[in-house]
């Protein structure tokens, strides 16, 4: 699905990711892990292509998009839902929306596209005259999520999805994720929330000095309190279980 071989990315003049391979496979969710500073971010807005790629390739659906910016990738099924400015305030939720699919040319199809949506998530539904900036944190992540889900991806990243919610609001999202996964959407996040991001993942990569040091199953880390405490410390750590 989604192939990264020796890529260099950053800020200015700066390497952030050193010559980083990944491979994720369909259907999989992983969650890229690691202390502040390690490169999370990057990476990720390097997959989604709002950080150009400065040396290495990479590779979405078996096809080089290396070159191609984040519009091009969204068109081939790569969604991504930002850490922060995830919905249009001063829009309403479904003229937020309707933004997941400007691009398409087609009103049929924008029309059907915002009625599965609302049939899949009729918590937002309820909400579609509201003014977005208007909502809970909670709220606005679940539109932010439902507008990402309007082009029905087959990949969708997620910038730490866990900012801003309450504990009750976590759970929702955690059981909204694993059910597009079930459904075959394959899932990337980054998150400094360990215990969300190992209960929604099924594996886990430890990001480093800007590779990829450590590499498995999501819930062999989470048993696995000497490297949580070398990478988040021993009050991270003990709080997993």
């Amino acid at each position: 699905m989604l192939t990264l071989e020796g890529v260099r990315s950053g800020y200015g003049a700066m390497d952030v990711l050193q010559g980083l391979d990944l491979h994720i496979a369909t259907g999989e969710s992983v969650a890229i892990l690691g202390p502040n500073g390690s490169g999370k971010s990057v990476l990720l807005k390097t997959m989604a292509g709002l950080l150009a790629v400065r040396a290495g390739r990479i590779t979405f659906g078996g096809e080089d998009v290396t070159v191609l910016g984040a519009a091009d990738r969204a068109r081939r099924g790569l969604a991504l839902l930002p850490q922060s400015e995830v919905v249009f305030p001063g829009m309403s939720v479904e003229e937020n929306l309707r933004m997941g699919v400007y691009t398409e040319p087609d009103r049929q199809k924008r029309k059907a596209a915002l009625e599965r949506t609302y049939s899949l998530y009729p918590a937002v539904a309820e909400l579609r005259r509201r003014a977005a900036g208007a909502l809970s944190g909670g709220q606005q992540k679940r539109v932010g999520l439902a507008r990402a889900m309007m082009t029905e991806p087959r990949a969708l990243l997620l910038d730490e999805p866990s900012i801003g919610l309450d504990p009750r609001s976590l759970a929702f999202f955690a059981d909204e994720l694993a059910m597009l996964n079930a459904r075959g959407v394959t899932l990337i996040l980054v998150e400094q929330n360990i215990r969300f991001a190992l209960r929604v993942a099924r594996r886990a990569c430890l990001l480093g000095l800007g590779r990829i040091e450590r590499d498995g199953p999501a819930d062999a880390l989470a048993l696995d309190g000497q490297i949580l405490s070398l990478y988040f410390g021993k009050r991270v750590a003990e709080a997993i279980p």
